[in-house]
């Protein structure tokens, strides 16, 4: 019974469910496995937590895509094209971002960015309260490598939620 129970963890353990502060979530299917390249705290009255997932066979002074997780305390608003783009800038050495919307509902946003001067894509799903932020990122230094992972992530997305 003991072993049954072992490989049960050890084969599920893909499908299971990650969680970071109230966002439960799935990693994107890929074709190596994802591991913890970095995670951090933040401490005090605008508390955060951040985790970065990097392909198993990668170094992280090497790579060239990751996804991303992070929640804080900070409250939201919904915002539109403008602001995405205006949020990004300073995160992106104020380089140009174009930003396009493309699923938004009345507690998310997905969108897709470009930065213009590193040539940097991503894709991000931000969930929006009073309470705070919650954000879904994925980022590659390649438009193919984005354009390649693009239907794993919205999977992982959509599956995403809030949990109370």
């Amino acid at each position: 019974m003991r072993y049954i129970i072992l490989a049960a963890c050890l084969f599920g353990s893909g499908l299971m469910a990650e969680r970071l502060g109230n966002l439960e979530y799935t990693l994107p299917e890929a074709s190596q496995p994802w591991k913890v390249g970095n995670a951090f705290e933040g401490q005090g009255e605008r508390s955060s937590k951040t985790v970065i997932y990097i392909p198993e066979n990668t170094l992280p002074e090497n790579m060239e895509e990751f996804f991303g997780v992070h929640v804080n305390s900070l409250p939201s608003e919904v915002v539109d094209k403008a602001a995405l783009e205006k949020q990004l800038q300073p995160l992106l050495a104020n380089a140009e971002v174009e930003v396009n919307i493309i699923e938004k509902d009345e507690n998310s946003i997905t969108y897709v960015w470009k930065s213009h001067r590193d040539v940097v894509f991503g894709l991000t799903r931000a969930f929006i309260s009073k309470e705070g932020t919650a954000l879904l990122s994925y980022e590659a230094e390649k438009q193919e490598t984005l354009e390649a992972r693009m239907e794993a992530i919205l999977k992982a997305f959509r599956e995403a939620h809030i949990v109370d």
